[in-house]
Order: C-alpha cells, then sequence, then structure tokens
C-alpha cells in the first residue's frame, strides 16, 4: 500500500517537473515579461512561430509503396499490359540522350566537377 502510495507521489511530482519544464521552454521564446504578465503577452501576441507541414512524409511513404509494387511484381513474375519489371529496369538505366535538352538546362545541372 505504501508502495502504490510513493509510486503515486513520484508519478505526480515527475508530471510536475515535466510541466515546469515545458512552461520554461515556452517561456524562452517570449521577451522579458514578468511572470504575472506573460500569459496577457501570449495572448495579445501569438507564437510567431507557425508550424510548417511538410510532404516529407507522404513521399517516403508513396516511394517506399511504389518500391514494394514493383518487389512485388518481380518476384511473382507480374507484366503490367506495356510494362515489365525488366522492362522498367532498362529504361532507369539505359543512358539519356542530352542534345535535346535546351543549354540553359544543362548548364544548371552541371556534373561535370564531380563525374
Amino acid at each position: 500500500m505504501e508502495l502504490e502510495r510513493a509510486k503515486k507521489k513520484r508519478q505526480a511530482l515527475d508530471a510536475m517537473k515535466l510541466r515546469e519544464n515545458r512552461t520554461q521552454l515556452d517561456s524562452w521564446r517570449t521577451p522579458a515579461v514578468h511572470p504575472r504578465y506573460r500569459a496577457s503577452y501570449s495572448s495579445i501576441y501569438p507564437n510567431e512561430e507557425e508550424e510548417t507541414t511538410g510532404t516529407f512524409g507522404v513521399r517516403v511513404f508513396v516511394c517506399i509503396a511504389l518500391f514494394a509494387c514493383f518487389v512485388a511484381a518481380d518476384q511473382k513474375s507480374i507484366d503490367i499490359p506495356g510494362y515489365s519489371t525488366k522492362g522498367l529496369l532498362n529504361a532507369i538505366e539505359r543512358k539519356m540522350d542530352v542534345n535535346g535538352l535546351p543549354s540553359s538546362f544543362l548548364k544548371e545541372f552541371d556534373l561535370s566537377s564531380i563525374l
């Protein structure tokens, strides 16, 4: 019984410390404002940092899903009409003809220094 009580006290103390740490981390973003007025300051001047949502996770998921479909099609020898895994591999490995591209594109993506 005392162990449970001590455990609950410890959890409450840990939760309180966690809340204090969070408020301290949030307070470093605001300028030097007296703690009494910090809440009103944050209501008047909202946090300037807006969380931007990126599409990196979605793109990674799509790439992994496409790769998994490619591997499954290769393992089961499934041919999509007009496409096959061997044809896709050949298209990937084929050297691209850069003579038809505009010169501005070639200057922007010049890889001769690393090749």
